[in-house]
């Protein structure tokens, strides 16, 4: 999860830019929302978010559409803007993939559907993932605008096989897997694990990588073949393609990330032979295709 600078407006900032309809609508409950918002702030920066009690209030819940509800709308733009990957699993926003989503959800803590703080941009998937759940007390509730982790560190990639064919791993590492590498206490891990769950990071980066392989990976290596390649052919391909100077510095899992790690998986793993022949049999099959769509051209031109 990686940390954003926080929404540079507040709750009290909308209604003093609205102040007609807020003293017209809500007048006696101005007040509230403004403590509400100081609240939240305080929970937030003292992780304790699951403090925070569930309110209902139709009228304040709906006014999420008024100020947010447009992709034009200044409000809603100004926290969009801030990044342009999903903080919780770092996918690239692209079209139709941006969501604003509650951290602690309106269908159940209706007073705050319109609190900058509690607003988050959030890729389709992981809004998607999350739904109406939140942490609890043992579990803790994360928000980007307090809280930060390194995803990286606590993920593996595999590559198996099942029914013959690749198939991509994301896993969650172990407690014992990542004291290896840095000092965390265990119900920390446990925390960053149930966020991991909660939001279906492994099964959103899964897809991520399974792209990577069949479109980029396998089209780096067939490149402009039109003859079926060997194993050892693939086998040096690979390595040729591999970046052994490649430095893993980016905060995100991104496209090079999932490239090296699926070549080092080909490379290097302990069923490496098995995957070899299999990635050989899906490349060929691609230049197979490929040269029955230029010879379907050729017929159609003559």
């Amino acid at each position: 999860m990686k940390k954003l600078n926080k929404p540079e407006f507040s709750i009290k900032d909308i209604i003093e830019e609205n102040n007609n309809y807020f003293e017209k609508e809500l007048n006696e409950e101005i007040n509230d929302l403004v403590e509400e918002e100081k609240e939240y702030i305080e929970k937030g920066e003292s992780k304790k978010l699951y403090e925070i009690k569930e309110s209902k209030h139709e009228k304040i819940k709906k006014l999420y559409d008024k100020f947010y509800g447009n992709q034009k709308y200044e409000y809603r733009s100004e926290i969009i803007g801030k990044t342009v990957r999903c903080p919780i699993c770092g996918s690239p926003f692209g079209y139709g993939t941006l969501w604003l989503d509650h951290v602690l959800p309106q269908s159940r803590f209706e007073k705050l559907a319109i609190t900058p703080i509690n607003l988050v941009p959030f890729c389709a998937s992981c809004n998607k993932g999350k739904g109406t759940k939140t942490g609890n007390k043992e579990m803790g509730i994360l928000n980007p605008y307090f809280n930060c982790y390194e995803l990286k560190a606590y993920l593996e990639l595999n590559m198996i096989i099942i029914d013959n064919k690749i198939d991509i791993e994301i896993k969650i590492k172990e407690y014992s897997e990542i004291l290896e590498k840095k000092e965390i206490e265990e119900h920390n891990y446990k925390k960053i694990k149930f966020h991991i769950e909660l939001y279906k990071i492994t099964e959103t980066l899964k897809k991520r990588a399974e792209a990577v392989y069949a479109t980029t990976l396998l089209g780096i290596i067939k490149l402009d073949s039109k003859e079926i390649l060997k194993e050892n052919k693939i086998k040096s391909r690979l390595k040729e393609i591999q970046n052994r100077e490649y430095i893993d510095t980016s905060e995100y899992l991104d496209e090079e990330f999932f490239k090296q790690k699926l070549i080092e998986e080909l490379l290097n793993s302990n069923n490496s032979s098995e995957l070899i022949k299999i990635c050989t049999n899906d490349v060929n099959k691609e230049i197979k295709t490929n040269r029955k769509i230029l010879e379907k051209i050729k017929k159609d031109d003559v």
